[in-house]
């Protein structure tokens, strides 16, 4: 949840949902580093490089570090072949090689890494405790600290942390949200390991969303991996919202088109997502739609049940009428059960014509006042 103007404009970056390449525009990592000492400059440099690396692929064979390696090999085996009598430093050389290359090209990614936490808490320790917070700066609120992965905070763990005010969260902040169907298919492609199906991708999401954050009510980095997390996490807490404007990432293209027209979209926002590249996008096979199945379909639901709700997306996948979806029982977090009565009003602005293939008008959502039912919660709307 970088931000994109230090004190002007707070993003709260919700996962695969196009943030990496608003935050390359703004050039956050520049701005970070400036001023900072030469390891706080090296350590940020060097987390935003392996940031971006693992944007293009899930394990990345064309590196620095795999590179070094390569050198490191070779220069072994010039030593086996011409100094004999410094053998056994040959073997310690393809052995640090080895290492270097699994670890920069395997472990160390989001599909290994982040998905287990006794590696994701241990780079947390690492990068927090033993490198001296150097791989992060909460000015910016960017890297990686003891705290977690400070690119994707939570609103509510930015308050809890302190290293936003409410003032600012209240006045300055932003989010983009998009299609839950579409994102977990963006999560899968991130994620994925070898060989590894959507369907089974999908299950071990939805049993980490179901027992960590809707049965305990579980949003720290060091208990749950912030990709797992529906998009209302990091917009709302307890039924209210905190971030003050939403905006869905299928209609960002129309209103920038046409100069954010009829919009309410604050100055600073419009400002900040003007001429904005999408430079994260992945080439998938097939259309996204074309992954699921009635099981997929349904575990998506469940475990993003509140992202449909709140949002406002449509439960159905477009041009896959044969899959039906299903009635949910809403499950409420555990952490928020004591909030019975703070709720969330969905604000609809007036119909926008986006064009061919735009249905989803823009949407806000801002912290409503207590409704007479569940149902009374999602009925009320307020023009703002």
């Amino acid at each position: 949840m970088p931000w994109l103007e230090k004190d002007e404009v707070l993003f709260i970056h919700v996962p695969r949902c196009g943030g990496t390449s608003i935050t390359k525009h703004h050039k956050v990592s520049q701005k970070a580093i400036a001023g900072k000492n030469i390891f706080a400059q090296l350590g940020i440099t060097y987390y935003y490089y392996r940031y971006r690396l693992l944007e293009t692929a899930n394990f990345p064979f064309t590196s620095y570090e795999n590179a070094f390696a390569l050198c490191e090999a070779l220069l072994a085996a010039f030593v086996f072949i011409f100094f004999p009598s410094y053998i056994p430093v040959p073997y310690y050389m393809w052995f640090g090689a080895a290492m270097l290359f699994l670890n920069s090209s395997f472990v160390w990614t989001a599909p290994i890494l982040m998905r287990l936490d006794v590696l994701r808490n241990f780079l947390m320790l690492i990068f927090g405790r033993v490198l001296c917070g150097n791989f992060a700066d909460v000015g910016y609120l960017i890297g990686t600290n003891e705290k977690g992965y400070l690119f994707h905070l939570t609103a509510e763990r930015a308050l809890r942390y302190e290293y936003v005010t409410e003032a600012d969260m209240k006045e300055k902040s932003f989010s983009i949200v998009r299609n839950p169907y579409s994102r977990a298919v963006s999560l899968y492609e991130y994620n994925k390991r070898a060989c590894e199906s959507f369907d089974h991708f999908i299950r071990d999401f939805h049993s980490q969303a179901m027992e960590r954050y809707y049965e305990k009510g579980l949003t720290d980095s060091k208990d749950v991996y912030c990709h797992v997390l529906p998009m209302c996490a990091y917009t709302h807490w307890k039924g209210s919202q905190l971030v003050k404007t939403i905006i869905k990432q299928e209609n960002l293209k129309h209103l920038v088109t046409t100069k954010w027209e009829g919009s309410k979209v604050p100055q600073t926002v419009r400002e900040a997502l003007t001429g904005i590249p999408h430079a994260n996008g992945r080439k998938k096979k097939m259309h996204w739609s074309e992954y699921y199945s009635q099981e997929t379909m349904d575990l998506v639901l469940e475990m993003y049940d509140e992202d449909f709700e709140v949002f406002q997306y449509d439960r159905e996948i477009p041009g896959r009428k044969e899959l039906v979806p299903k009635s949910i029982v809403r499950k409420r977090v555990a952490a928020q059960e004591a909030a019975e009565k703070d709720f969330v009003v969905a604000i609809e602005m007036p119909p926008i014509d986006a064009g061919e293939g735009a249905s989803d008008h823009e949407q806000y959502y801002y912290p409503a006042t207590e409704c007479d039912s569940e149902k009374d919660r999602f009925n009320q709307v307020e023009l703002v």
